[in-house]
């Protein structure tokens, strides 16, 4: 048994398969291993097994062809989707902000410390102007940009409270993609 599997292991790094007349490298392409034409019996089938238990765990390649297979059969009869990538960003984090839940009397806002760290007076007034209802403001007055604190502002809010990471993700999901796409969930 250790020697099939150490036959595999040499197969994936040296071994080759036939497409065609050509020679191609595995090069440690695991999806290419079965092509392999120097596998053994025993190293096919510990090979059938590695597959048939990876088509069950999330994030290998054979989870990814069914889901390929599922995709280009819903295109047959739905028609081609969209895909979107939804990637929250410190970058780009107005509406964290706008989700941050500070309090104007808690005292980790204070003059003294906040957040247990020394805090410039740049910043502790840059987190007080975000604490409030409707602070910042999602709505530009007149024109399209909307200011937004500093990068630096916005990444020390969105570390040091996650949960409005997390809602500001789940209303982008909710409301405004679906508004953005026109679909209802």
């Amino acid at each position: 048994m250790s020697r099939a599997a150490e036959g595999l292991y040499k197969a994936l790094q040296y071994g080759f398969y036939k497409e065609g007349d050509r020679r191609i490298a595995i090069a440690g392409r695991v999806d290419k291993l079965p092509l392999c034409v120097s596998l053994k019996v025993e190293e096919r089938a510990i090979l059938r097994s590695f597959l048939f238990m990876s088509s069950r765990l999330s994030g290998t390649r054979q989870i990814r062809r069914q889901m390929r297979y599922l995709v280009f059969s819903a295109c047959i009869v739905y028609g081609v989707p969209v895909w979107v990538t939804i990637t929250p960003s410190e970058r780009h984090s107005g509406l964290a902000l706008h989700l941050f839940r500070g309090r104007r009397n808690d005292p980790a806002y204070g003059e003294d410390a906040l957040f247990g760290e020394t805090i410039t007076g740049d910043a502790q007034a840059g987190i007080r102007d975000c604490i409030g209802y409707a602070k910042p403001s999602l709505r530009p007055a007149e024109s399209v940009t909307i200011d937004l604190p500093e990068y630096d502002l916005r990444r020390l809010i969105t570390s040091r409270y996650p949960q409005a990471c997390v809602q500001a993700f789940r209303v982008a999901c909710r409301i405004v993609f679906p508004a953005l796409y026109g679909f209802r969930i």
